[in-house]
C-alpha cells in the first residue's frame, strides 16, 4: 500500500526480491488454520459488500462489525476473530488495524 511501482514492480526492488517476498507473504497464515482464517475474512469481506464499504481498511467499518458480531461471540471467541481479520487485512494490504483503539474498546 503506497509504494512506488514502476511496471508492476516496486522501484528500486530487483523482480526475484518482490517475488520472494510475495512468497513469504503468502505464507504468514498459520497453516493449520489458514482455511478458518480465510473463512473469517471472507466472512467479513461479505459484509463489507452488503453494506457498500469499500475501504475495508476503515476503522468506521471494522468498529460497526465488531459492535455488530460481539453479540454472537464470546470475548474469548471476540478476540480470536478479530485475530484472523487483522493478519488478513495485513496480509493483503499492508494495514495494521491494532492501533483502531475504539475498535479493541468493543472487543474488551
Amino acid at each position: 500500500m503506497g509504494e512506488n511501482t514502476i511496471n508492476g514492480r516496486k522501484s528500486g526492488m530487483p523482480l526475484a526480491i518482490s517475488a520472494r517476498a510475495q512468497d513469504v507473504t503468502s505464507n504468514l497464515l498459520p497453516e493449520k488454520s489458514k482455511n478458518e482464517y480465510k473463512k473469517a475474512y471472507q466472512q467479513y469481506l461479505k459484509w463489507c459488500g452488503e453494506q457498500g464499504i469499500e475501504n475495508i481498511c476503515s476503522e468506521d467499518a471494522l468498529l460497526v462489525h465488531f459492535s455488530g458480531v460481539s453479540q454472537a461471540y464470546k470475548v474469548s471467541s471476540l478476540w480470536c476473530y478479530y485475530s484472523k481479520i487483522k493478519a488478513n487485512i495485513l496480509i493483503d494490504h499492508n494495514a495494521d488495524i491494532t492501533k483502531f483503539s475504539r475498535v479493541i474498546a468493543i472487543l474488551k
